[in-house]
């Protein structure tokens, strides 16, 4: 689906990339799929230890996944100011992201209403960055010292 998403986009803004950190099964189909459509612009990085760096070099963290549990890479980015994109396809994607404040929560699985909100973002610096500074302010909510004292509770209360 990102695949399809950067389709929709390389093209009206040339001086962007996508990079891709991570391989699994649909990498091979991935690259097929670039080729296919002759697509500019697309980096794959495959396994990194060190993926902070590429947070800190970042704009957005994105997710197109069929199923998603707490969608962890979106709050690795937030901590860097990545402004989180993914669709509204399992529950904790509200959990995270308050929609159009720190980050974006797109209709399940709409390849256009995600490309079109991402290129909004990326024509817009300003707003870009005021995302971007709430994403980092949201994430606190997940730190460790918040939510031990909470699970801390809720233990206590068995």
């Amino acid at each position: 689906r990102l695949l399809k998403i950067w389709n929709l986009l390389y093209k009206k803004h040339l001086d962007w990339n996508l990079v891709i950190v991570g391989d699994g099964d649909e990498f091979e189909n991935m690259k097929k799929f670039i080729r296919h459509h002759n697509i500019s612009n697309v980096y794959f990085e495959g396994e990194q230890k060190d993926v902070a760096s590429y947070y800190i070099r970042s704009s957005f963290v994105c997710l197109t996944s069929n199923v998603e549990g707490w969608g962890m890479a979106l709050t690795e980015g937030m901590q860097y100011g990545c402004i989180p994109f993914t669709f509204n396809n399992y529950g904790a994607a509200s959990e995270i992201i308050d929609n159009n404040v720190n980050g974006c929560i797109i209709s399940a699985f709409s390849i256009k209403e995600y490309a079109r909100r991402l290129s909004e973002l990326m024509q817009n610096i300003d707003k870009r960055n005021e995302m971007s500074k709430a994403a980092i302010e949201k994430v606190k909510m997940f730190s460790v010292d918040k939510i031990a004292d909470k699970w801390d509770m809720l233990l206590q209360g068995l």
